[in-house]
């Protein structure tokens, strides 16, 4: 079969913009600061804007999981900042039930604005790119018959697919105890996250309050060691888990979960997971696109398990085959 030269280029340029995008997360950045530019929608809700330096190739919407920091979280704004080096107009969505570690209907009414709101342009379809929580409300707004149409490309980064086995699995007694650190690392990530949400019911001190928000705020900058100390000293005896009392989002977590809603969802998706993920289970995107794999053959979905993921944070820490096969599912965002 012959291949149409142009087509051999846009592919090749599809690829190295997707590289740029890895890399500019893994690197050090070189590039001129790039600031947002902060707007609202006519009922008011905020989202920031990164806008490329030339002609943007597509508009994503960047959909955060749970972080103290929202859109102006260290580890989101070089993500953001990556993907406007390589041509996209990123939009970053203000969610204040996310900011304070809560699934909240709020949040998805407000996206539901941010993108009808966007998809008034005449330009490519929308792409979206979710992280933990934001993975399962990326699918939702797929979902949406208003929206589906308008959406184009769905990236997502170790998505929940159910967020009430989230929730239990958060709060469950931890038998054995963790056997690495990294396991150990988002054990008390997780107590930490508990005993902040549920600062006034534990009746925290002001100074260990200030402590938690700090180190939601900066978490991967403190050593294991720090954070051991920090727990054993405040908040073990707390006896945090197996609390059904410390678990408040009721039915938001089944109507804000994308288990079991994902049979509309036209867009293309493709999901990236931490092979050794213990906050959200590989399980939940190998559901995730069973599920979605429903829909027919005329869609496309596609699933990666691997060590180059910690969380939602690109590492370097896999096979060469497996982060080519990330940069092609970022490649498609420029299609």
């Amino acid at each position: 079969m012959q291949i149409h030269p142009t087509l051999f280029i846009n592919q090749s340029d599809r690829i190295m913009h997707g590289l740029r995008v890895m890399l500019g997360t893994l690197r050090p950045r070189k590039d001129d600061l790039r600031l947002p530019e902060i707007q609202k929608t006519p009922k008011g809700n905020e989202y920031h804007i990164y806008y490329p330096s030339g002609k943007a190739r597509r508009t994503v919407i960047l959909i955060y999981g749970m972080t103290l920091e929202g859109e102006n979280d260290g580890r989101l704004l070089r993500f953001a900042r990556s993907c406007a080096d390589a041509g996209l107009r990123v939009i970053v969505p203000h969610l204040p039930g996310l900011m304070g570690f809560h699934v909240a209907r709020g949040d998805m009414r407000r996206l539901v604005d941010i993108v009808s709101s966007l998809s008034l342009d005449n330009g490519p379809k929308i792409g979206l790119i979710g992280f933990s929580t934001g993975g399962s409300y990326s699918l939702l707004l797929a979902a949406r018959p208003k929206l589906r149409d308008k959406i184009g490309p769905v990236v997502l980064f170790s998505p929940i697919y159910d967020a009430r086995d989230v929730a239990e699995r958060l709060h469950a007694p931890v038998n054995p105890a963790p056997q690495t650190p990294k396991a150990w690392d988002e054990f008390y990530w997780a107590q930490f996250v508990i005993a902040f949400r549920n600062r006034k019911r534990l009746g925290l001190a002001a100074a260990v309050q200030e402590a938690l928000q700090v180190f939601l705020s900066d978490y991967g900058d403190y050593d294991l060691a720090v954070k051991r100390v920090f727990y054993e000293k405040y908040i073990a005896w707390y006896q945090l888990t197996d609390r059904d009392d410390l678990v408040n989002e009721g039915s938001a977590l089944d109507q804000l979960s994308a288990r079991g809603q994902l049979a509309e969802v036209k867009s293309p998706v493709f999901i990236l997971h931490d092979a050794s993920d213990q906050i959200v289970p590989p399980q939940h995107s190998r559901s995730m696109y069973e599920e979605l794999a429903l829909r027919g053959t005329e869609f496309q979905q596609e699933v990666l398990v691997t060590p180059w993921l910690s969380h939602v944070i690109l590492q370097n820490n896999g096979k060469l085959s497996e982060l080519a096969r990330i940069v092609s599912f970022t490649a498609e965002l420029f299609r």
